[in-house]
């Protein structure tokens, strides 16, 4: 999604350094908040509201503070400051009933909630090159271990109960059904293998034989499930991913 960020917001007249912060939630934060950026970016779509709403600037721009001190290996001495403003508006949206359940109200609960995490993961110390390979590599352990064949049978149990009994639906079969569940199930789990790989390797990293194993198998599973939004959608979300992901040309 393209936008002139520093025409738009310069215009609306944020500060210097909210302006700053806030280029830095749209194009970085944003971005990387969800597996697959897109247009429909729920996180970068708040921006509107925040422009509006300044329990939501708040919340949005100690995100981007903090986040972007973690990212230049600097010591966050900002975020608390856009932390205390937000909590304040939050504070003062609980104490009108008609407010409570609003969008905003909302949006500001989860936008704090991510920057106080943010916040104390910088104080409790960052995590070592080192560390968070490992950690990948457990990750990645866990996502291959949950490997389902194509002829697999699942159960599928809508329930919190324990018991799984198969999974019916009116006017599909139940192999086509059983088909298109062990495919989307393989699809997932092949994006976030390399997912998981592109959290540790930036995109100037060649993609191992395993994750472009994954790429294609993806790619050709995506035939598989039906275009919920129309024809070609899944394709084209599938090469989205693979452009973004797997820096390969389609």
């Amino acid at each position: 999604m393209d936008i002139a960020m520093p025409a738009a917001i310069s215009t609306l007249g944020l500060p210097a350094e909210d302006s700053y912060f806030m280029q830095h939630y749209i194009h970085n934060i944003a971005r990387i908040a969800l597996a697959i950026d897109y247009t429909g970016n729920g996180y970068r779509s708040l921006l509107p509201m925040a422009l509006r709403e300044p329990a939501v600037l708040n919340a949005a721009l100690a995100v981007a503070a903090s986040h972007h001190s973690r990212w230049q290996h600097t010591t966050d001495v900002v975020s608390r400051r856009y932390l205390r403003a937000a909590s304040t508006a939050l504070r003062d949206r609980f104490s009108k009933p008609e407010h409570i359940h609003s969008e905003v109200t909302l949006a500001t609960m989860l936008l704090l909630w991510a920057a106080s995490r943010l916040y104390a993961s910088f104080r409790d110390g960052q995590i070592t090159t080192e560390e968070l390979n490992s950690k990948a590599n457990e990750l990645q352990e866990q996502i291959r271990s949950t490997e389902i064949i194509l002829e697999a049978n699942p159960l599928v149990s809508i329930s919190c109960q324990s018991g799984a009994e198969p999974f019916s639906t009116i006017g599909m079969g139940q192999e086509e059904l059983r088909r298109r569940m062990v495919a989307t199930a393989e699809i997932f789990r092949h994006s976030s293998h390399i997912y998981v790989y592109r959290i540790v390797n930036g995109p100037e990293v060649p993609l191992t034989e395993e994750m472009e194993a994954s790429l294609g198998t993806a790619q050709e599973l995506l035939t598989m499930v039906p275009d919920a939004l129309g024809p070609g959608a899944n394709l084209e979300m599938g090469s989205e991913y693979l452009k973004r992901y797997g820096c390969t040309e389609i």
